[in-house]
């Protein structure tokens, strides 16, 4: 698939309603993720901290952003 016609489809789903939704909340995801992710990965390592804890905490940093995201879009 060509960047002109990924652009194309993309740039139709954002003119409907449903995908402008779904386009929204991929990004608003992505955005969410990789927040998440750089914010574990400039905590301070300890010795005793594990990749199964690093990842716990990146989950839980996600799983955390994503209830703030939805509770301002609910008020």
């Amino acid at each position: 698939m060509s960047l002109r016609r990924a652009m194309r489809r993309w740039i139709r789903r954002l003119r409907s309603q449903r995908g402008q939704a779904m386009v929204e909340y991929s990004t608003v995801t992505f955005a969410i993720l990789i927040a998440a992710g750089l914010l574990v990965f400039s905590l301070p390592i300890n010795q005793h901290d594990t990749i199964a804890a690093l990842l716990y905490k990146a989950l839980q940093t996600y799983v955390d952003s994503v209830n703030f995201a939805l509770s301002l879009a609910a008020t």
